[in-house]
């Protein structure tokens, strides 16, 4: 499978993937690469493993404006599409529709041969996973039930379609199986059949997502009003402009408008992680991009955070990541 990439605005941040078409690629063969781009106020930093059937692409963007970019690929495909740590908008050349996936949430769409864009917006440290695969593989999986029959019916007729009609939330078992491929432990001769297991297991949880919502099962639409889920999804907001302030629980009910006992309760089954671990995440995570790209040191970034002691902020951030600080910065590593 080959996939083109390139910014329609600003120009120039380009990328065609090194695979050759699957027929003639082996099937156990795995590529596992970096790569870095800056133009233009925008930094993309992109990991990418990849096989004959499945692209997945860890891609970590800042940028001081909005991004435009136009995606091609030699075959049609299916994409699962995880929003980490910011929101994008779709766009697809047979359609007129704009597709827009909220921070924290996921959907999966299949793309034909033609052109679709991908519009990001400004922010630093915005954070996707793009896994890639190819319809065989796509339609060897999918469940033979009716709930699926449109959007099987969509990829035989070469046409643009999302599974979910709105994003759905990422689960903290879709976070552990992000965090499982990007960490890619197994033998390097089995690395291409973890790759798949993962990504197989993957689409097996949007499946589920998927049955759940069209049977009015899911917990989030059974347990929380509209309203609240506005609210909660303001407030998310909110804990990320000031990710770098230090919230009581009270203060963060507060600012939503609702109870800290219901905050709690339906901010993790909106998010699947609960709001202390979503804010302790992303707090790391900015301590990882001040670590690499703004080559601060501990105690500067500790005191960025507003962390006292230079020490909490180690161990912190040691077992967030599993290095310390120091260690990470000197290696210069691509964040996970």
């Amino acid at each position: 499978m080959k996939v083109s990439i390139n910014s329609m605005s600003p120009k120039g941040i380009n990328f065609v993937s090194t695979l050759e078409d699957a027929k003639n690629t082996e099937r156990n063969q795995l590529k596992d690469f970096c790569r870095s781009q800056e133009l233009d106020g925008v930094i993309d930093q992109n990991r990418l493993i990849a096989t004959a059937d499945i692209l997945v692409t860890h891609i970590l963007i800042s940028a001081k404006k909005t991004i435009r970019f136009e995606i091609v690929g030699t075959r049609p495909c299916v994409e699962m599409c995880f929003y980490l740590s910011t929101s994008a908008s779709y766009e697809a050349a047979d359609s007129s529709t704009l597709i827009t996936i909220d921070t924290g949430h996921h959907n999966l769409f299949h793309f034909p041969t033609l052109p679709y864009q991908n519009f990001w917006p400004l922010g630093e440290a915005q954070e996707l996973v793009s896994i890639i695969i190819s319809t065989d593989l796509f339609m060897r999986y999918v469940p033979n039930d009716s709930a699926f029959f449109d959007f099987k019916e969509h990829i035989m007729s070469g046409q643009t379609n999302t599974l979910f009609k709105q994003s759905a939330p990422i689960t903290l078992h879709i976070h552990h199986l992000l965090t499982e491929i990007l960490k890619m432990e197994a033998y390097p001769e089995l690395r291409h059949m973890y790759l798949e297991s993962k990504v197989i297991e993957l689409l097996s949880e949007q499946f589920r997502q998927y049955l759940e919502l069209q049977n009015g099962t899911h917990p989030l639409y059974r347990a929380i009003p509209s309203e609240e889920r506005d609210r909660i999804y303001q407030l998310k907001l909110y804990i990320d402009k000031h990710i770098t302030t230090l919230f009581s629980l009270r203060e963060l009910a507060d600012q939503a408008g609702i109870s800290e006992y219901y905050l709690k309760k339906h901010f993790k089954l909106c998010y699947g992680v609960s709001i202390h671990q979503y804010i302790h995440a992303e707090r790391m995570k900015l301590a990882k991009i001040l670590l690499l790209r703004e080559g601060m040191n501990i105690n500067e970034v500790a005191t960025f955070l507003n962390i006292t002691e230079t020490t909490n902020f180690v161990a912190a951030f040691k077992k967030h990541f599993g290095l310390p600080p120091g260690k990470f910065q000197k290696q210069g590593l691509l964040p996970h």
